[in-house]
């Protein structure tokens, strides 16, 4: 079902789109209101051209591609369109950063973007030659160049080669609850004071999962976004809401306790007659 969303002044100056022709742009524009809360919508050109296009002969499919091959500075495009177990699907990466979708939209029923089924594109690093040694030669690098892990049967690196970022148990939690899994550079900034926030609250991933699971058990139509979970991180602590829990059930039995008997409940009650006139 088609949705409202907002068009910001800077979609018509957005560079990434310069290329674009007049119908792809307009389609994207027509993607949002298809997409869900999450910027996903299913991925069936004739069916976008039934809502979007219907009285114009446009080659949809065209159009995805092109949106598909039109991409940021940092190489991620306007739409990535994806298979997870043989549904296809259509996200929108930025979509999160620009739309405010209402609280009481559904959560999204589609499959996540899956890393691992399809590599976002980026910016190619500039490979650095290796330095010549004359009358040696050159030993096995222990740094596995495509992965940035240690190869099992060479030693340890050395300090200046590049090494694997620090595991951070709280960022990962973050990125699998509201990024899917990877955080990409446009919601970098955002999981980032998340994180913070939250180890400042000397959260744990357990602690985050079982609070997120509180927070969309009892308020289910509310937007469980990161930050609502920080803002009532004390109201959703275990202790806390069992406190909330046991408020509601006893002002529950006070309701269905009954009224004491009034004054003149003795009195017999007649039906009223209407004078013969």
């Amino acid at each position: 079902m088609p949705r409202s969303r907002n068009i910001k002044p800077g979609f018509f100056q957005n560079p990434e789109l310069t290329d674009c022709s007049v119908e792809a742009r307009l389609l994207f524009i027509g993607l949002w209101t298809l997409a869900d809360r999450d910027g996903r919508l299913e991925d069936r050109p004739r069916q976008i051209k039934l809502n979007l296009y219907p009285a114009d002969d446009f080659d949809v499919i065209k159009l995805l591609d092109e949106l598909a091959g039109a991409k940021d500075d940092t190489g991620v495009a306007q739409i990535i369109r994806y298979e997870v177990d043989g549904k296809k699907c259509i996200w929108i990466p930025k979509f999160t950063k620009h739309q405010t979708p209402h609280n009481k939209e559904k959560q999204s029923s589609l499959p996540a973007f899956s890393v691992e089924a399809q590599k976002l594109p980026g910016k190619p690093r500039k490979k650095r030659a290796s330095p010549v040694k004359v009358g040696r030669e050159s030993a096995p690098t222990a740094l596995n160049p495509e992965s940035g892990t240690l190869n099992p049967e060479q030693g340890t690196p050395s300090s200046g080669e590049n090494k694997s970022r620090r595991p951070d148990p709280i960022w990962d939690k973050v990125a699998d609850i509201w990024f899917g899994g990877e955080v990409l550079k446009p919601n970098q900034s955002r999981c980032g004071k998340v994180v913070r926030d939250l180890k400042a609250f000397k959260a744990t991933p357990e602690e985050i999962q079982a609070r997120v699971d509180r927070y969309r058990a009892e308020w289910p139509n509310a937007e469980s976004t990161p930050e609502a979970i920080v803002k009532h991180w004390d109201r959703f602590s275990k202790e806390q809401h069992e406190l909330e829990t046991a408020r509601n059930s006893n002002s529950n039995h006070i309701s269905r306790i009954p009224a004491k008997p009034g004054k003149y409940d003795h009195i017999e009650k007649r039906a009223f007659t209407p004078p013969p006139f």
